[in-house]
């Protein structure tokens, strides 16, 4: 049995800037952007790739931030002047939490509503306050809310996760 791993940004599917096409039968509707339909939909992929004969995880967006995590962190590097709430260039998790509180919502809605494990970097790179950007010199993000290549890798490895979404997948 192979393992199916679903992972999005799941930003916009939460979005009340966006519409969303919804096709029943052979006709489509505009509707709007909602936590409970997009955690439906979400559902819905969850059952119809179970009923391949594959298992199903979901790994959660990293924490973003209201600023370019990686200009922040090269200034840093460079010895430039840090001023400012966000001079330790790390995530306040207030923020994040309050930036993507749709997205955490329907994350939720989604471990519930279809029966699956919702794989999060959270615990690896968040205490209560603030989360990690880099670890060991290395930078974790590229930008805003995007890893970096390298920072993909370093958090793939010490969180074993592979092994982690094997396990976790149901």
């Amino acid at each position: 049995m192979s393992t199916v791993v679903i992972s999005s940004p799941f930003a916009t599917a939460v979005s009340k800037d966006f519409m969303l096409l919804k096709r029943s039968n052979d006709t489509f509707a505009e509707v709007e952007a909602s936590v409970d339909g997009a955690a439906e939909g979400i559902k819905s992929l969850v059952e119809a790739v179970r009923a391949l004969g594959k298992r199903v995880v979901v790994v959660a967006p990293p924490p973003v931030a209201s600023f370019d995590i990686a200009d922040c962190l090269e200034r840093k590097a460079r010895g430039g002047v840090m001023l400012g709430r966000y001079s330790d260039c790390k995530i306040h998790v207030s923020d994040y939490r309050r930036m993507r509180s749709r997205t955490l919502e329907f994350l939720n809605q989604v471990a519930s509503k279809a029966d699956v494990e919702v794989v999060s970097y959270h615990d690896f790179l968040c205490d209560d306050i603030t989360c990690k950007t880099e670890i060991d010199g290395k930078f974790l993000y590229r930008d805003s809310g995007h890893l970096s290549y390298e920072g993909s890798e370093i958090i793939a490895r010490k969180t074993k996760l592979a092994e982690k979404l094997i396990r976790a997948a149901r």
